[in-house]
């Protein structure tokens, strides 16, 4: 796969990527995501030298909480959205929230299952 542009298209364009691949080639993304998501972002997104800074010094709760759901959402092929609300990086505070609407089920008789979809929303703030 060649890397995206992390905008809203190249999150987008990743996704279409990711979901063309067999299962076995997802569960190895999959595996990417949950073991180090910094990395995977690395490799599967071109980001700016201010993106690639932000994203190096997010604290560790975040990017698991980041991960876990990245990993989840592509397991199961559900629909992961980027938007970037606001002007361009002119506030001093830059708020990435993860919005997850996922539902998970467990059942003897169908097993584990997954629905909904996982959105961060990146803003700058003044």
């Amino acid at each position: 796969m060649e890397a995206q542009p992390f905008t809203s298209a190249g999150v987008a364009a990743l996704m279409a990527e990711l979901y063309a691949l067999t299962d076995e080639q997802l569960a190895e993304q999959v595996n990417e995501i949950n073991s180090d998501f910094i990395s995977w972002m690395e490799t599967n997104f071109t980001l700016s030298a201010d993106q690639q800074s932000y994203l190096e010094n997010m604290d560790i709760q975040f990017i698991q909480a980041a991960a876990a759901n990245v990993g989840l959402a592509v397991k199961n092929r559900l629909t992961v959205t980027v938007t970037f609300d606001g002007s361009s990086g002119s506030g001093s505070l830059k708020l990435v929230q993860q919005k997850p609407r996922l539902d998970t089920t467990y059942d003897t008789t169908n097993g584990f299952a997954a629905t909904g979809e996982l959105d961060f929303i990146i803003s700058y703030q003044p």
